[in-house]
């Protein structure tokens, strides 16, 4: 699950790329200053586009975590505030988890410890809270999550989730039991359970949402 070892960003170019996606969300014209965040810049410029294939465009891009594949996907088919909700969060994303990327597409191999799987479990966390706001549906949100793990291991276990549903989610060691107890809740469909998640993991594993408003 290392990917991409040579010409891949640091954290810097990826809050720069942050840049670019603030811009289109506040409804100005991205400057990109680099093929990077031009060939994003593109793709923000299409997002009203419902034959833009995202994938392909990007294709040739040196950093491309499934994070940004799948929230530009689903801002494609978004109304035009919708869409810049969701591209908000990804800039909301980008910004506060740039090392992480920076570590994930970076690294020449290796098996991730200490420091690096706490980022990892903030990261996690962050795409179950957030990408459900933007409008994902839950098998996205654990292919992203598969796909931007640091490890095998992890992509295995989200694989198993997505393979075998509820039961292995609450048997996961990608979850605690004080998740868990907002998990059950969830899959009961108690009132307010999803919210009630969202908010302790953002309050438990120290992140920030986007907030919903679209002001």
């Amino acid at each position: 699950m290392w990917d991409i070892p040579h010409s891949s960003p640091d954290a810097a170019a990826i809050h720069a790329l942050a840049g670019v996606f603030r811009s289109h969300a506040r409804g100005e014209k991205p400057a990109p200053s680099g093929p990077l965040e031009s060939a994003y810049a593109g793709v923000l410029a299409r997002l009203g586009d419902r034959k833009l294939d995202v994938a392909g465009a990007l294709r040739d891009a040196a950093f491309r975590p499934y994070f940004l594949l799948n929230g530009l996907l689903c801002a494609a088919h978004q109304s035009p505030d919708e869409s810049r909700y969701t591209v908000r969060a990804l800039v909301c994303g980008l910004e506060q988890f740039a090392p992480y990327f920076a570590m994930k597409f970076g690294t020449a191999g290796g098996v991730p410890k200490g420091a690096e799987m706490e980022a990892q479990h903030r990261y996690l966390g962050f795409l179950v809270a957030q990408l459900p706001e933007c409008g994902m549906g839950f098998d996205g949100v654990l292919a992203t999550m598969k796909a931007d793990s640091l490890d095998l291991g992890t992509a295995y276990e989200v694989r198993t989730i997505l393979e075998e549903g509820p039961e292995a989610l609450l048997r996961s060691s990608l979850f605690d039991e004080a998740d868990r107890v907002h998990w059950r809740k969830v899959f009961d469909g108690a009132p307010g359970a999803r919210e009630a998640l969202r908010d302790h993991l953002a309050r438990s594993r120290s992140f920030a949402l986007e907030p919903r408003s679209l002001a």
